[in-house]
């Protein structure tokens, strides 16, 4: 099994598997057009679909079209925005951390936030001494960086991290949402 912890190598073993030649040429030409190695997106894909992709389903997930949320989102206003963010942060984020490291806490929610991130390609978690700043990219509208920032601060709540409001960056395009440990 590997470690995710800092500093300690993550163990690998080698192995194979039988694919389907149009699923292999599938993920070898996104490899390519992604210039990654076709081990490394494997590893990717595997890693991402066990920390994530695999309670999709069990926690009410499912692949929506961006004109959707555009539209949809377009038509709250900045109070129910706030209360869907504290909704979906404090309840359903909560659910889902407790499911995958089975308590909430610093270490938990910062390890979810960093997966949760990971639905967006955009999605960077940059450190500076204490200071943590998470930037999403995304291209729907200020209504979902809105929403989505609102669920990060509500999720960082459960474990009593305060965001940094006054470097708080909502735009069109994307949000940035700051915290100090």
């Amino acid at each position: 099994m590997s470690s995710d912890v800092p500093g300690r190598k993550r163990k690998s073993e080698s192995m194979s598997f039988r694919l389907d030649k149009r699923d292999l040429d599938g993920l070898r030409e996104i490899a390519k057009n992604n210039k990654v190695s076709l081990n490394t997106l494997v590893s990717q894909i595997i890693d991402r679909y066990l920390k994530l992709w695999v309670f999709d389903h069990q926690f009410g997930f499912f692949s929506v079209a961006k004109k959707l949320l555009q539209m949809t989102f377009v038509k709250y206003s900045d109070k129910e925005i706030d209360e869907i963010g504290e909704e979906i942060g404090s309840k359903a984020q909560k659910e889902i951390i407790r499911h995958l490291y089975g308590k909430v806490n610093k270490k938990t929610v910062l390890d979810y936030i960093d997966i949760f991130g990971t639905r967006f390609e955009g999605f960077r978690h940059f450190t500076e001494g204490s200071r943590h700043t998470l930037a999403v990219t995304h291209d729907i509208n200020l209504m979902f960086s809105k929403i989505y920032y609102a669920i990060i601060k509500s999720t960082l709540a459960l474990a009593k991290i305060d965001t940094v409001e006054s470097e708080a960056d909502i735009s069109e395009t994307g949000f940035s949402i700051s915290f100090d440990l």
